[in-house]
């Protein structure tokens, strides 16, 4: 079944579209939950109030990719949950790490979840987004919006863990001056 198909389910309020939802998507939504959760339970759980909150949002959203749209709730739900259980517990995750890296860029504006939250800033970073190359655009996702850490992202690039590193450095010191540039933070 595809997109439309289990959008007009919804529109329709059929239940058939969370079911269709969790067989197409379930996996991908539970990938997401998982990387940033590290917890089995909690990532299913993620996925069930995920697949509600679609319900609950279509219509009168119309999503263009339900894929993106489902993944978006997923890995904000996840995030949520992960501050609720976590924001006392400051270990060596990969989300800790991966707000401390980026929020010098976003230092002169609050805090990082604040700003992903703007709706202008989103579209500022999808233009930076535009400008990368392929493979910094790809690593630098990986690293702060799928939340790898820089060796599963070393590994799946077939470079070094150096290398990656690098490559986020110098993408978030360009990103930091886009933003500068376009008056941003």
């Amino acid at each position: 079944m595809n997109d439309q198909d289990i959008i007009a389910l919804f529109e329709a309020r059929d239940e058939q579209a969370i079911k269709e939802c969790q067989t197409v998507y379930g996996n991908y939504c539970h990938s997401i939950a998982l990387r940033i959760l590290q917890n089995q339970e909690d990532a299913e759980e993620c996925v069930a109030d995920s697949l509600l909150r679609a319900w609950n949002t279509i219509p009168p959203e119309k999503p263009r990719s339900l894929a993106s749209y489902l993944g978006a709730i997923t890995r904000n739900i996840a995030y949520d949950c992960y501050r609720k259980r976590y924001r006392q517990k400051r270990g060596k995750g990969e989300i800790p790490l991966a707000f401390e890296e980026i929020e010098n860029v976003f230092a002169a504006s609050g805090s990082p979840d604040e700003d992903f939250d703007r709706m202008a800033l989103a579209q500022t970073l999808n233009r930076f987004l535009a400008t990368l190359s392929e493979r910094d655009r790809n690593i630098l996702l990986a690293r702060y919006y799928f939340v790898y850490s820089v060796k599963e992202i070393a590994k799946k690039h077939g470079k070094s863990e150096k290398y990656v590193r690098v490559v986020l450095d110098r993408t978030l010191k360009k990103l930091k001056k886009y933003l500068e540039k376009e008056n941003s933070i």
